[in-house]
């Protein structure tokens, strides 16, 4: 459906993507991911015209040089509004430019202000919105041409909680209408859960592109966290990261120690009877479950030693 292949992009003499390629499949909801300042926007304004590129390929549903405007909807990080205008008036103005006949205009409305859950608010004023409401006017804007791909550059940034699962309760309804999403996050958490796929830009290549499940079977390794209430001392913990089942560990500031191991649950019982014998109060002990953030961390943090 999306496919970019070596895509090379520089700003005046700064290489912002050194040869991106990924693959979105039809129907699929992607996560884009990467740092500030990796490449995400460059790359989503590339992919939907609005910025030239200096070498590669772009592929849409197979063709070079397809014309995006009806192929793809895109909303911006911030998408801007005119504040005076109702979000009727303002779709109304979208149905204008398309030429649309004032019959059919009512029609595509009324179905993507239900679809956005706006048909309440249809009569105010965009600028009274909060920002969750305007985020939800942008999706509705970006669907107006019914296109079959929906670029989305961070759609829940800055959104309170209720905000954020308001936006993925309607990328999961939008995806189950046929449509292909593609998006930026930083809540990685978000994406962990509505994915199928995701990539991870990092030094201005992928990094790493695969099926959400791979990725967490692969990288996110469990593990135990034992959380003490004094500085960690390397030498009375080595008990507990020379077991054979451990494979890494880590301390923090707060005096986390985590304990990275297949089968956390399994070998809880053995941290449990080791710990009245390494002379450090503990304060807790539990199965902490890897995640996105953890394999984002590991990866973005891999490629860029091994680049840098």
């Amino acid at each position: 459906m999306i496919e970019l292949k070596n895509i090379i992009k520089s700003y005046k003499n700064t290489a912002v993507l050194k040869g991106l390629s990924l693959k979105v499949e039809k129907g699929e909801i992607y996560g884009f991911i990467g740092k500030n300042g990796a490449g995400k926007t460059t790359t989503m304004n590339i992919i939907t015209g609005l910025l030239k590129y200096d070498g590669g390929q772009i592929l849409l549903n197979g063709e070079k040089n397809a014309n995006c405007e009806k192929f793809c909807g895109y909303l911006p990080e911030d998408p801007k509004f005119y504040p005076y205008m109702t979000v009727t008036e303002y779709l109304r103005l979208l149905g204008d430019i398309n030429k649309q006949s004032a019959l059919e205009a009512t029609k595509r409305i009324d179905y993507l202000l239900e679809i956005v859950d706006l048909t309440a608010d249809k009569n105010k004023r965009i600028g009274k919105f909060s920002r969750g409401m305007r985020q939800r006017v942008g999706l509705a804007a970006c669907m107006y041409n019914d296109p079959e791909v929906l670029i989305l550059d961070e759609p829940s940034s800055a959104l309170d909680p209720a905000g954020r699962a308001d936006v993925v309760r309607l990328l999961l309804e939008i995806n189950k209408m046929g449509k292909t999403i593609f998006l930026s996050s930083h809540i990685l958490n978000d994406l962990e859960h509505i994915c199928d796929k995701v990539g991870i830009l990092a030094d201005g290549s992928m990094a790493l592109e695969d099926n959400i499940g791979n990725i967490l079977d692969r990288y996110a390794v469990p593990a135990i966290n034992v959380k003490f209430d004094e500085t960690v001392d390397i030498e009375k913990i080595q008990s507990l990261i020379n077991l054979p089942f451990v494979k890494s560990h880590t301390i923090d500031d707060e005096n986390n120690l985590m304990l990275y191991m297949e089968k956390p649950k399994e070998n809880i019982n053995i941290i449990y009877s080791l710990l009245p014998n390494i002379n450090i109060n503990s304060l807790s002990v539990a199965v902490s479950q890897a995640n996105l953030d953890d394999v984002f961390e590991k990866v973005a943090m891999s490629k860029e030693v091994k680049n840098g």
